[in-house]
């Protein structure tokens, strides 16, 4: 008995690995992970850009494709492809929060649907390095965006992430009416 328990543990302890994104997550906020898994994620792209693009044997060509593709595949799974699922569950308040998911759900079906249908008629357009460069680019648009516009929402309560956008929300609305008047007074003046 006591060599079958034994031997439990240590297929436990050898299998953490399989766990590591659950870990990752209990350890570091969602923004913050996000904030650094998507530049990995590009990293990895320019290595399959750069490979494509200079000669080199079939040997380092199908070495770096692997290790770019793993590297991509791992902090994927790690970062951008759970997280934002997550964020959506948590960001949207509760008589809302069926439809809100439903809506960020199918926008992220057609997303993965696009993905899968032009990646390649892209890469035989545009050439496999263009490809990888056209995804670099909208994963640096999606680090700036979330640098920008997410908050971070591990740890709060949903009262408190429901008045963060609240309060996001009232300051853009002062902002564009406050723009609005300043608009109405400099044609005002151009009149004069």
């Amino acid at each position: 008995m006591y060599y079958m328990f034994h031997s439990l543990l240590c297929m436990r302890k050898s299998f953490k690995i399989l766990f590591l994104p659950t870990e990752i997550w209990n350890l570091f906020k969602c923004r913050k992970i996000l904030l650094i898994t998507i530049p990995i994620l590009v990293l990895a792209l320019s290595c399959l850009i750069i490979i494509s693009v200079v000669p080199t044997s079939d040997a380092v060509f199908s070495s770096v494709s692997f290790l770019g593709f793993v590297v991509y595949v791992i902090f994927f799974v790690t970062g951008f492809g759970p997280i934002p699922n997550m964020l959506c569950a948590e960001i949207f308040p509760t008589r809302v929060r069926g439809i809100c998911i439903g809506i960020c759900q199918a926008a992220m079906w057609v997303t993965n649907i696009l993905v899968t249908e032009l990646f390649p008629s892209l890469d035989a357009t545009l050439g496999t390095a263009m490809t990888f460069a056209f995804f670099a680019f909208f994963c640096i648009v999606a680090w700036i965006f979330v640098y920008v516009k997410v908050p971070e929402t591990k740890g709060m309560p949903l009262e408190v992430i429901v008045e963060i956008f609240a309060i996001r929300a009232a300051d853009r609305k002062k902002s564009s009416a406050a723009a609005k008047h300043t608009s109405k007074e400099t044609e005002k003046k151009a009149e004069m």
